[in-house]
């Protein structure tokens, strides 16, 4: 599967160069101020339209609203994977209660929690290790932990 940088894709322009749909995996956001059931659900269909797509492969909920109820929000992701108009549902920027309590109003198991992750600052003590079914990706997963970085580069990472 080819990435493509989901900014640039304002069209299904982008999508057609590929000779298969199967060739990618298809992932975008509602945003914060479209959480409302019926929104949720317009915002979705827009996107399909837009992409010239009938199905998003994982979409996802790009920031929690304190004033929005997350079941209505995760009725219409519910109602969306069951319509096979989305694979997958997922959120962006929840904390771990936050998660749970969507993960809650969820008929379908989230996806994912796609989590800001910075490797200077107050992050330092922190690793992520992206999951993959493939022995092969595992392996090469796990071959990035097989470096140390000097205490110049520590100082150079905490700057930025």
């Amino acid at each position: 599967m080819q990435p493509i940088e989901h900014r640039s894709l304002d069209s299904g322009q982008e999508l057609r160069k590929f000779s298969a749909r199967s060739e990618i995996f298809l992932a975008t956001k509602v945003w914060t101020d479209h959480l409302a059931y019926p929104e949720v659900l317009r915002a979705a269909h827009g996107s399909l339209k837009r992409l010239g797509v009938d199905q998003i492969d994982l979409y996802l909920v790009h920031w929690p609203r304190a004033r929005m109820p997350v079941a209505e929000t995760m009725r219409a992701m519910d109602e969306l994977v069951e319509a096979g108009q989305i694979g997958r549902a997922g959120v962006s920027n929840f904390s771990v209660e936050q998660f749970v309590q969507a993960q809650s109003a969820s008929s379908v198991k989230l996806f994912t929690n796609q989590v800001p992750f910075a490797i200077g600052g107050s992050d330092r003590e922190m690793l992520a290790i992206p999951k993959s079914a493939s022995p092969e990706r595992q392996r090469e997963n796990l071959g990035v932990l097989d470096f140390e970085l000097s205490a110049e580069e520590m100082v150079e990472l905490g700057r930025t």
